[in-house]
């Protein structure tokens, strides 16, 4: 799952523009690009596609 923790921005500057720090402070905005996914696929109701890729 995802987890969004809180931020305390008081103890940062203002941030220059373009950052998200300004775009967070400023703008009261930010958008989030997730760094990592990982899709759990049950290989096992694959297998047959599995078998004729690997054939």
């Amino acid at each position: 799952g995802y987890r969004i923790k809180s931020w305390t921005l008081r103890h940062y500057p203002d941030g220059d523009p373009g950052t998200d720090l300004h775009a967070i402070k400023n703008d009261k905005c930010v958008s989030v690009t997730p760094i990592k996914l990982e899709f759990v696929h049950n290989t096992l109701a694959m297998k047959d596609l599995m078998e004729s890729l690997s054939a």
